[in-house]
């Protein structure tokens, strides 16, 4: 079953004015990630970036290599009528 989400970002690299995301009909943990990785990537310089999602959570975090480059927080949402 899909499900909406907004993610909220504590910051992305050295950005900390980065507005909410919303991700809709998302399957799962990885499906949200690639969708953060593709939204966060005009954030970051670096090439190397890794998202991950923990669900249970609802939190994730951003890594450039293996520094962190960004965390936030998921709450899932009712889709718009």
């Amino acid at each position: 079953m899909s499900t909406n989400y907004r993610v909220t970002f504590e910051r992305i690299g050295r950005n900390h004015d980065v507005e909410p995301m919303t991700f809709e009909e998302v399957d799962d943990a990885d499906e949200l990630a690639a969708l953060v990785f593709q939204r966060s990537r005009r954030y970051l310089l670096s090439r190397e970036v890794d998202v991950v999602v923990d669900l249970e959570e609802m939190t994730g975090r951003i890594y450039t290599g293996f520094r962190p480059a960004g965390s936030f927080t998921i709450e899932e949402v009712q889709p718009d009528a």
